[in-house]
């Protein structure tokens, strides 16, 4: 039994565990948080990028997306990288990236699809929500009216 005596817990922290899984739509968002990570074999890097929905009823929301930018597999690093390009693009922001913060809170668009996957703890079904695609958010252009004639 674990003693949870003399630790500050606060009592009115949200409770967590559930997990919200989006319709398959597309949806505005923003890059909201990132990190890079180690690939599991140690060999690669993984750029985890935070999108969060920012419009809708799913306002908040958040879908983790992992670019395999430096991988031993030609293909998946391929992949990401160009993945990674698609943004910078929808985006207006240079490629190749220094940085992140050219990315950051820019609104977009983002096609989100369900995924399922087999749990490699309890070898149940799963759903995923996975980032299909990236596009610009379509500009508004107004035409003038026409020239009325006066007569």
């Amino acid at each position: 039994m674990a003693n949870l005596q003399g630790i500050n817990i606060d009592a009115n922290v949200p409770e967590a565990g559930s997990f919200t899984i989006i319709p398959p739509a597309t949806y505005k968002a923003v890059i909201a948080g990132d990190k890079i990570t180690t690939t599991k074999d140690g060999r690669g890097k993984m750029l985890e990028l935070t999108v969060q929905i920012i419009e809708g009823p799913y306002t908040g929301l958040t879908i983790i997306d992992r670019l395999n930018i430096v991988n031993a597999s030609q293909q998946a690093q391929n992949i990401a990288q160009g993945t990674l390009k698609r943004i910078c693009g929808v985006l207006r922001a240079p490629f190749p990236p220094q940085n992140t913060d050219s990315l950051m809170g820019k609104p977009m668009l983002v096609t989100v699809g369900v995924e399922e996957f087999t749990s490699n703890k309890t070898g149940n079904v799963l759903k995923s929500n996975k980032i299909k695609n990236y596009a610009p958010i379509p500009s508004v252009t107004s035409t003038p009216p026409a020239a009325v004639q006066e007569w």
